[in-house]
């Protein structure tokens, strides 16, 4: 591994992460200009960022990373069991928060942080890795939350009365 890439793609990010730090010890932005920045970024530029990295990627390319999500959605998920099963034995952590705990150990930040470091070293598929990554988190994780929950409610039963309540006529 080049040493010399990967200083050259980190760099970027601890600058931004350090001007966020000095921002924020500044008191530059209130809560409501953080607030509005956060939700343009995550809302808005990230996921238009991944669209745009996605198309300029070949299509044959794209449909042989099967593998690959298999791999990331098993991982994912597995993760995401594992550290749940672990976290419930917690006292402190029973219920809802070993969910919640278990949720922030088995998703990556790599949609987020994923093309500014992965371009300088993958170059142009970096984005399809990413949109990969971004698919298996979002295909597993946040179903498993949403079933634990009902289940710890005690509302699985009701999930198809649920469903179909919140369905467009």
């Amino acid at each position: 591994m080049n040493i010399g890439g990967l200083f050259g793609a980190l760099t970027p990010v601890f600058f931004v992460l350090a001007l966020g730090y000095l921002a924020g010890k500044r008191n530059a932005f209130d809560a409501d200009q953080s607030a509005g920045l956060s939700k343009l970024a995550l809302t808005f530029a990230l996921p238009a960022s991944l669209f745009v990295s996605m198309t300029d990627i070949p299509k044959d390319l794209l449909l042989q990373q099967g593998g690959l999500v298999l791999a990331l959605i098993l991982s994912h998920a597995g993760l995401f069991v594992i550290a749940w099963l672990l976290l419930r034995m917690v006292k402190s952590l029973k219920g809802t928060a070993s969910i919640i705990y278990a949720l922030m150990l088995a998703t990556s930040a790599t949609p987020v942080f994923g093309l500014a470091v992965l371009e300088p070293l993958l170059g142009r598929t970096s984005g399809g890795a990413v949109g990969l990554v971004a698919l298996a988190i979002n295909l597993t994780v946040p179903p498993a939350v949403i079933l634990l929950k009902w289940m710890r409610r005690g509302r699985i039963k009701e999930s198809p009365r649920i469903l179909r309540s919140r369905a467009p006529s």
